[in-house]
């Protein structure tokens, strides 16, 4: 094989002493072709890996408890307005994204590396501009851990969204929760309104307790105090929602933030 290679190599590029033979030309065509067919039957290989790796990316199944009408719409929109990462886009063995009010919690799994973090999303409430602000919170290993045991232990992906659990009723207030869970094969994405508000369905305090559960493993409470410390609002509400919380600030505080929007409005047109 070792000489054949050689041989080729010389017909295509052949020495300058060597004498010169009539067919020569011809090898060297038939050898040019031949360079030419492996070249593009390697492209061919290499096209037909990725359009098989795209093909397993498309395999990936939607559980039949899940419930994708009104909240992944929302979802999205979050994602596109806050800047987020799409869940569908990780290669992580496993993904759990959970929403709610102002905050994402994310949780990746891959073998015995687990990451996590947590964030916290705002509007702006102002007269002259319409701003957003968000900030991440990285999750100690530990921490991402305890929640993935937590996942597991409680089962909770189990529970399908709460349209196909008898009892549970939808109201124009309350909380929603979104859960999103991928693995390698599979995407759930499901739902809850108000558990706590269903203390009558067994299904429906599971998901409140792990809710408070999560929250306590993330340090909620002072991490969304560091946040609030750290809004630039005046005003602000939690995706554009109805209530708006509002910073106190003497007369003069206020004039001077008056005046910095006036001239922020001048500066942007």
């Amino acid at each position: 094989m070792k000489k054949l290679v050689l041989y080729l190599a010389d017909l295509v590029n052949p020495k300058d002493n060597a004498d010169f033979n009539p067919k020569l030309p011809i090898a060297r065509e038939l050898v040019r072709h031949i360079m030419k067919k492996i070249t593009f039957e390697i492209l061919l290989l290499i096209y037909s890996n990725f359009l098989f790796s795209q093909s397993k990316v498309e395999k990936l199944i939607l559980t039949k408890d899940s419930d994708t009408i009104y909240w992944n719409k929302y979802k999205n929109e979050l994602i596109t307005k806050y800047n987020f990462e799409d869940i569908s886009s990780k290669k992580d063995e496993i993904v759990f994204k959970f929403w709610s009010f102002g905050t994402c919690i994310e949780i990746t799994k891959n073998d015995t590396l687990i990451n996590g973090n947590l964030t916290y999303f705002v509007d702006e409430v102002d007269e002259f501009s319409k701003k957003h602000f968000k900030k991440t919170f990285n999750l100690k290993g530990e921490t991402a851990k305890e929640i993935i045991n937590l996942i597991e232990k409680t089962e909770i992906n189990k529970i399908p969204s709460d349209k196909f659990i008898k009892g549970w009723q939808h109201g124009f207030d309350g909380i929603e929760y979104i859960f999103e869970y991928k693995t390698k094969t599979e995407y759930s994405f499901k739902n809850y309104w108000s558990p706590n508000s269903h203390e009558n369905l067994e299904k429906a305090k599971r998901i409140q307790k792990f809710v408070d559960e999560i929250y306590r493993i993330c340090d909620s409470e002072n991490l969304s105090k560091q946040f609030s410390k750290e809004i630039p609002f005046r005003s602000y509400s939690y995706n554009g929602g109805s209530m708006v919380v509002s910073k106190i600030m003497t007369q003069e505080e206020y004039r001077k933030y008056k005046k910095e929007k006036r001239k922020s409005k001048r500066q942007n047109k």
